[in-house]
């Protein structure tokens, strides 16, 4: 039953592709971002639960990045590798600190459409993997605390979007993506006023990605 079931997914990605994908083989999307929600987890080592959940919210990110893709044998699957660059940033008068980070994913994605009769209109689903690199940037009384050391986060992600053909070689293309980005850095005051240790955080960019931009075809 599971041969017969994988023999037919296979079957209809093949149709898939040979249905509509687009007729070029390469393309370029530059795109703008926009991230519904992340976390900077403060204390991300302690043995205490609760303080090991201790986090602080940033909300409402924007970004952007490049996508390029091509077309995989007759099927005409797409593969592809993009890479995004995501920074955000919040002021706490109250406290005078300043936090946030910087966030630069490098995905590799699989992509395959869904057939329909619409010829200028294309809907697509993938899946794929990624490299998590950033920094969290943190200051205190307009002291910067220095990154001194940072670890890269692995995930996978999933994604379904549309592609509107406008003219010739160009798509206006939406796209909708979830995935938990994730790096642990490892910052520290060296002013000699704030007597600080070095302080390990945990960023996790995990709101839901609206992405939205052009897309150049050759």
């Amino acid at each position: 039953m599971n041969k017969r079931i994988a023999h037919l997914f296979l079957l209809l990605i093949l149709f898939v592709g040979n249905v509509h994908s687009g007729d070029y083989k390469s393309s370029i999307f530059l795109k703008g971002l926009y991230i519904t929600s992340s976390k900077i987890y403060l204390y991300p080592d302690a043995s205490d639960f609760i303080l090991r959940s201790k986090y602080l919210p940033i909300e409402n990110i924007y970004g952007g990045g490049v996508d390029f893709r091509v077309n995989l044998s007759s099927a005409k699957i797409q593969l592809g590798l993009s890479v995004d660059f995501i920074s955000k940033a919040q002021k706490n008068d109250l406290q005078k600190t300043e936090d946030g980070f910087t966030a630069i994913p490098v995905e590799i994605s699989g992509y395959f459409y869904i057939p329909i009769t619409n010829s200028d209109i294309s809907i697509f689903m993938g899946t794929g993997a990624g490299l998590y690199f950033g920094e969290r940037k943190y200051s205190l009384n307009n002291q910067q605390a220095i990154l001194i050391d940072k670890k890269f986060g692995f995930g996978i992600h999933v994604l379904g979007g549309i592609d509107y053909s406008v003219y010739e070689n160009f798509i206006l293309r939406s796209q909708l993506k979830f995935r938990d980005l994730y790096f642990r850095t490892t910052n520290q005051f060296v002013a000699s006023d704030i007597d600080e240790k070095p302080f390990v955080s945990q960023v996790n960019v995990d709101g839901m990605i609206v992405e939205l931009g052009i897309v150049f075809t050759f």
